[in-house]
């Protein structure tokens, strides 16, 4: 009974001993104290300069793409008519250096970009030099992955 009980919780401290419950609970303590110093020397390691090998330099190809995309992902995801044919000598001049793959994403990016645009960007597009051609290119590029035989080409 409750009373029975309560009598041997004021025996046991009393006389020092520990119920269970207690020693359960120093035990979990004890673990919890070693895996945090277990934790810390780990964290030590990895926090250390002579562990770690330097990160790998970022290719200057990609590091074009990323700033192409970024401009585009700055402005909205929108292109401004005063900047498209900066875009379009970009993807024309610069774009082949960064590989096929890196081209034809960025090149898609610019149409999906252009087609979000106002009416007078879009018109701009067609009448500049470069932005038909672009878009003959990506729509060739398109079909030939889509009649491929491969999937993967096809995901992309």
């Amino acid at each position: 009974t409750d009373t029975e009980q309560s009598f041997q919780h004021k025996e046991m401290e009393a006389s020092g001993s520990k119920r269970p419950l207690d020693l359960l609970d120093s035990t979990s303590e004890k673990r919890q104290k070693t895996e945090a110093s277990q934790d810390d020397t780990f964290d030590e390691l990895l926090g250390s300069e002579d562990f770690l090998a330097p990160s790998p330099p970022v290719p200057v190809e990609e590091t074009a793409q990323l700033k192409f995309v970024d401009r585009l992902a700055s402005a909205g995801n929108r292109v401004e008519e005063d900047n498209l044919q900066e875009l379009l000598n970009t993807l024309q001049e610069q774009a082949p250096s960064w590989g096929d793959l890196r081209r034809w994403r960025c090149s898609a990016l610019l149409l999906a970009c252009a087609a979000r645009s106002s009416r007078a960007c879009r018109t701009a597009f067609v009448a500049a030099g470069g932005g038909l051609e672009l878009l003959g290119q990506v729509l060739r590029q398109g079909v030939a992955g889509l009649e491929s035989a491969d999937a993967k080409q096809r995901q992309e």
